[in-house]
């Protein structure tokens, strides 16, 4: 089933800050969640968020406009932690794993998580039966553009990666 405005909005409102900031992330970046939770706030440079797609190897430079700053900064919570997407969990592992590079970390697998759980109490798509996952804002993203009358994407490629502190 196609995740539509009106879903959006519903999930939106049930989700935990976090993920509402990582779905609004996805919806005007239109990026892939397995690159979005990457994301650090050191990969923001000359006002362009950039990017190495995971799936593609592609690069890009996202131009942040005011709509791009907001969602960012809504992240922006003081607490120390390089990942743009980011929660902290109720108890702090005492052996994290190896493959964690921050506590705050948030995996693909617990955004697609707590995207479930908040569109299962949204109530909105409880009779669907196969209800939109994370993924489909990537989809109302590109749609929600269009209709904007802009073609996406609204990125540049480039060719050498900014360097992380």
């Amino acid at each position: 089933m196609r995740l539509t405005l009106d879903g959006y909005r519903a999930i939106h409102a049930e989700a935990p800050h976090w993920l509402r900031v990582a779905m609004d992330l996805a919806l005007v970046t239109l990026q892939r969640p397995e690159d979005l939770v990457m994301a650090r706030y050191s990969d923001i440079q000359s006002g362009a968020l950039y990017i190495q797609q995971r799936k593609t190897g592609t690069k890009l430079a996202i131009s942040i406009g005011p709509e791009l700053a907001s969602v960012i900064e809504d992240r922006r919570d003081g607490k120390v932690c390089p990942f743009i997407i980011h929660h902290r969990p109720r108890r702090l592992p005492s052996n994290p794993p190896a493959n964690r590079e921050h506590p705050m970390q948030v995996y693909v697998d617990k955004l697609g998580k707590a995207f479930a759980s908040a569109r299962q109490k949204s109530g909105v798509f409880a009779s669907a039966h196969n209800p939109p996952a994370f993924y489909e804002i990537k989809s109302l993203g590109g749609d929600r553009y269009r209709q904007m009358g802009w073609s996406p994407p609204r990125y540049k490629r480039f060719t050498d990666t900014p360097t992380r502190p």
